[in-house]
């Protein structure tokens, strides 16, 4: 949409092929949240730890936003697009393990269609992951830039790194490859803003 382009444009871009997980955004700090804060509740969270693994290395100083905002409109579903099941997980599910995966030092999720069911339901993943998950509201549908946004404007006032967002409805990227998103983000001082991208045999769909 135009909104993400001109979020987009406001950065450097570097776009990096890493198989065929798609749809994460890397931004590099310090970030600067000249944004007004959306919503209620808790902004400040402890790193995550996966209950009953042990995680990697952590990654120093990056936070992960997912956004759960949207409709999802086309599923023609009563329930939530981002909270349908699939392999044992909702889609929502899927995505925070792998953000929690890298040991954030935020982990935030941006609501907004049916914000209520989608926070409860993220609220109980983040406390079977022990990990507390900041639910930021994203108002009024305006795109994913301004899911970002409202993202970005809940972290907290100190914080300088990398933020990742990435979407709720992408339960094949693990948090492996977000792992080596990060690392190829960061390599040689940083990019702007980090793509994912790859080739598609087929590109119906996308």
């Amino acid at each position: 949409s135009g909104d993400d382009r001109d979020f987009l444009s406001a950065h450097g871009c570097t776009s990096v092929g890493l198989g065929r997980s798609v749809a994460s955004l890397f931004l590099s700090g310090p970030i600067n949240r000249s944004v007004s804060r959306g919503g209620s509740g808790p902004r400040r969270y402890g790193d995550c730890v996966l209950s009953g693994h042990m995680t990697e290395t952590s990654t120093p100083s990056t936070a992960v936003i997912v956004l759960a905002a949207g409709a999802g409109t086309r599923m023609k579903s009563k329930t939530p697009k981002i909270l349908h099941s699939l392999a044992g997980r909702t889609l929502v599910g899927h995505a925070l393990h792998g953000a929690a995966g890298i040991d954030p030092s935020d982990l935030i999720a941006v609501v907004g269609h049916e914000r209520e069911r989608v926070t409860a339901a993220v609220t109980e993943i983040g406390a079977h992951l022990a990990c507390t998950v900041s639910v930021a509201v994203q108002e009024q549908p305006l795109g994913t830039g301004d899911a970002a946004r409202a993202g970005l404007a809940g972290l907290p006032d100190d914080f300088a790194g990398t933020v990742v967002v990435t979407a709720a409805d992408v339960p094949l990227l693990d948090a492996a490859t977000l792992r080596a998103l990060v690392a190829t983000h960061t390599a040689d001082g940083g990019a702007g803003v980090t793509l994912t991208s790859f080739i598609a045999d087929d590109p119906t769909g996308y």
